[in-house]
């Protein structure tokens, strides 16, 4: 005679549930789409094809994601200005303090000071190193503004 089969754990499925598919949410006037609809994060957003969205639904998708890139892009260049110049860095340098600055307005500060400019706090020494992570960077963003 023939055994049947052995009973499946409970934790198993035996199929596959069907994929959740939730129509996109209107809160506070924005469009928002399900995460579950949206791609993994490791995989980039290549096209507004998949949410699925027409007219004035895509518009104010699309006009509340341009809005969001230029506060992030606003956030971005802020990072890139010196503080004591609240210029857009060119030569950016460490200080002693942790803190980065344009190379000739730190120079100029310490040539008649030894504190921190942010911290006010007397420096160790006044030796600057390049900053060359964050000089790529300002060169990337100015790059992609021409």
């Amino acid at each position: 005679p023939q055994r049947p089969p052995p009973p499946r754990p409970n934790n198993t499925p035996a199929e596959k549930p069907a994929p959740i598919r939730d129509p996109p949410v209107k809160k506070e006037g924005r469009t928002t789409i399900p995460f579950h609809k949206a791609p993994p994060p490791d995989e980039p957003i290549k096209s507004v094809r998949h949410l699925n969205l027409k007219g004035r639904e895509l518009a104010r998708e699309v006009t509340a994601k341009a809005k969001e890139m230029e506060e992030l892009d606003a956030v971005l260049e802020n990072s890139f200005r010196c503080p004591i110049s609240m210029e857009i860095m060119s030569d950016p340098v460490f200080a002693a303090d942790g803190h980065t600055y344009e190379r000739v307005e730190m120079e100029r500060w310490l040539q008649t000071k030894t504190t921190s400019p942010l911290t006010n706090e007397v420096l160790p020494h006044k030796q600057l190193e390049a900053n060359y992570n964050l000089r790529s960077q300002i060169k990337e963003y100015n790059n992609r503004l021409r």
